[in-house]
């Protein structure tokens, strides 16, 4: 089975940001991805090994990097930290399917 049709909304992610040397953050130009968007609550362990509550869960079709940003819609805003709704990856799982087929990867934002 194809996971393509469960990626069902349009998303915008911004890659981590790298420091710009003067205070500020530097980010990568905003890509628009597929994703399933959850907007719901859920248990999870930071990268710091602190269990935390998400905001919302999002299933994505590529990879993305922890302490990147993800936006449900799309956005062509240079600093994801200036959009409303946009919100950092704080955990980042990949996870074979049944099979071991296909890699199913899930943020906690």
């Amino acid at each position: 089975m194809r996971l393509s049709k469960f990626y069902t909304s349009t998303v915008t992610y911004w890659g981590p940001g790298t420091p710009d040397g003067y205070g500020g953050t530097t980010w990568p130009d905003p890509v628009t991805i597929k994703a399933r968007w959850e907007g719901r609550n859920e248990l999870f362990v930071d990268a710091e090994g602190k269990e935390v509550r998400s905001q919302s869960v999002v299933y994505p079709d590529q990879e993305v990097g922890l302490g990147g940003y993800l936006c449900h819609g799309e956005s062509t805003a240079s600093d994801p930290t200036t959009v409303d709704g946009a919100l950092e990856i704080r955990a980042v799982r990949k996870v074979p399917n049944l099979r071991g087929t296909q890699e199913i990867i899930k943020v906690w934002l």
